[in-house]
């Protein structure tokens, strides 16, 4: 909203906590809550050989690999704003593409 609102300031600082929130959650907290809770803790209370179990630990880790990959991107992403600037030049032309097409 605050981009179409033209407070590039506003989008730019959201865009910030977005990443500081998704490597403290994602990177920090999900992998020593959740999966150590499920592959360290659960099989002491549980019975571990009920298959489904498995299968949901499985998806859990590869949720935890998907979001290894996604952090990839967007600290890519960061790395392509910060060094080259490239946002600056993208929202020009993105103000100029909706300017054509509000004409």
């Amino acid at each position: 909203m605050s981009k179409y609102a033209n407070n590039e300031r506003l989008a730019e600082k959201i865009f910030a906590v977005f990443i500081l929130l998704w490597i403290i959650t994602r990177l920090g907290l999900y992998p020593f809550y959740v999966l150590h809770g499920i592959f360290f803790e659960a099989p002491k209370i549980t019975n571990t050989a009920f298959p489904a179990f498995w299968l949901f630990s499985v998806l859990l880790l590869l949720l935890q690999f998907l979001h290894i990959f996604w952090t990839y991107y967007i600290i890519k992403i960061v790395l392509d704003i910060v060094l080259s600037g490239k946002v600056r030049m993208h929202l020009k032309r993105c103000k100029m593409i909706e300017c054509v097409i509000m004409q």
